[in-house]
């Protein structure tokens, strides 16, 4: 393909496609999807998340969401998001519960104290 027809079909444009491919720029966070279904692999495969903060990263980067769109579909603040990335804990058992079904893993277990 030429990289004309490679940025009409992901709605951007040619000189994106050059900076991708020159390693000027990288995808912005909602194009990784697109970008792994077009190629058949995930061209920079994120480490094997070990924390819940390192999970949330991941599932977003899969998902091709920015922090404001999970917040959204978590119900919180997308500062909330930021925190939670950053390492803080996740306090209430609600948003407990609400992280451990957006990433798809038994319940959260409680804060020990």
């Amino acid at each position: 393909m030429y990289q004309k027809d490679v940025a009409k079909l992901f709605g951007i444009t040619l000189f994106t496609i050059i900076n991708w491919e020159k390693g000027r720029t990288k995808p912005t966070v909602k194009f990784i999807p697109s970008v792994i279904q077009f190629l058949g692999f995930d061209p920079e495969p994120p480490e094997q998340p070990t924390s819940i903060a390192d999970r949330l990263r991941a599932k977003r980067r899969e998902l091709g969401l920015g922090q404001r769109e999970t917040a959204q579909i978590l119900g919180v603040d997308a500062s909330t998001v930021m925190r939670w990335e950053g390492g803080r804990r996740i306090q209430g058992v609600e948003h407990r519960r609400l992280v451990s079904g957006f990433l798809a893993i038994n319940e959260l277990r409680p804060l020990k104290r």
